[in-house]
């Protein structure tokens, strides 16, 4: 491990240490820069601020859960490995998720959920010979990166439960047009 990785592995643990204590509205980049017994010039070489930080943090931990899967290819899969990995790591997320304003993790999901979807529509354009334009497919990747972060913060807001196997397979059920038994079906 390189050492700017070792000085970014230091913070995030310093960052959810401190999360385990109080929220993160309430933690400042002084709390954990003094926590990590790193220097603050440090702490900005690295990272914006401390929103960065948290979704580093994401980024570089659930890598490791979407091994193998290609840019939602099996969006079944995605979702389970993405309500898995915050199911295991619960308390972070579950206060992660809580802080809504700017550079928040919500935007960081909101905006990797609308690329997703973007890509899936992309590839059922392809499978169905059907052409969306540039608005539509940003209106569809918006509605759904919409859709699937207000589940997401509302199950992080209840503690993650259902169990995530139970939760990813109700959200991937609400998305499928037949499980509205046509309600949503065009005439």
């Amino acid at each position: 491990m390189s050492g700017a990785n070792r000085t970014k592995q230091a913070l995030a643990e310093s960052m959810k240490a401190l999360m385990k204590k109080m929220p993160l509205e309430k933690i400042s980049v002084s709390d954990i820069v003094e926590h990590a017994h790193i220097g603050r010039n440090t702490f900005y070489y690295h990272f914006q601020d401390k929103f960065d930080l948290v979704n580093w943090i994401f980024q570089s931990e659930s890598s490791s859960y979407f091994v193998g899967q290609n840019n939602g290819d099996s969006w079944n899969d995605w979702m389970t490995s993405l309500s898995e990995y915050f199911a295991q790591n619960r308390e972070f997320y579950c206060k992660a998720l809580a802080y809504a304003g700017q550079n928040s993790l919500r935007d960081y999901l909101f905006d990797l959920f609308k690329e997703l979807t973007v890509q899936r529509i992309k590839r059922i354009e392809q499978e169905v010979g059907r052409t969306f334009t540039a608005e539509e497919l940003n209106f569809g990747g918006e509605f759904m990166a919409s859709a699937l972060l207000g589940l997401l913060v509302r199950w992080a807001e209840q503690g993650m439960k259902p169990v995530p196997a139970a939760y990813s397979q109700m959200m991937l059920r609400l998305q499928s047009s037949e499980s509205f038994g046509g309600l949503i079906k065009s005439e």
